[in-house]
């Protein structure tokens, strides 16, 4: 049996757009969306370094997830970089990506530390990122 090719096809890391007023600009990220459908690509993916990720803030990373999740609308896989600016912050904003739509997480290590493969994976564990244990593994939301 053949296993599934995962990640095929090109994936949009979109950009954050900002009004003059210095607040995103969720017309344009809406807009990125349905280009990104429109065209075909495979996938889209938020919070990258092209999102500007280290600087925006938490509630900025939480309107712009849900955001982008609620004009996917489940046409594309949805795909989100988490990171923190705090150990508890990274479960909070994997958690809340999973319940906007996210089928896929994108999970760098903490931003603070440096330590053993062991006690990233720990950090990482289903459990502690999502509070419920319900499926979600390192890369996929399930």
């Amino acid at each position: 049996m053949t296993s599934p090719i995962l990640f095929s096809g090109n994936r949009a890391v979109l950009y954050a757009w900002f009004r003059e007023d210095d607040v995103l600009d969720l017309t344009a990220m809406a807009r990125q969306v349905e280009y990104c459908v429109e065209n075909e690509w495979s996938g889209i993916t938020v919070l990258g370094l092209a999102t500007e990720v280290q600087k925006l803030t938490f509630s900025e990373r939480e309107i712009l997830i849900a955001e982008v999740g609620q004009a996917i609308k489940g046409r594309l896989p949805y795909s989100v970089t988490i990171t923190g600016n705090s150990v508890a912050e990274q479960p909070a904003l994997a958690r809340f990506a999973k319940d906007n739509g996210a089928d896929w997480l994108i999970l760098p290590p903490p931003m603070v530390g440096n330590y053993s493969a062991d006690v990233y994976l720990d950090f990482f564990e289903p459990e502690r990122l999502t509070g419920d244990g319900s499926g979600l593994s390192l890369y996929k939301c399930e």
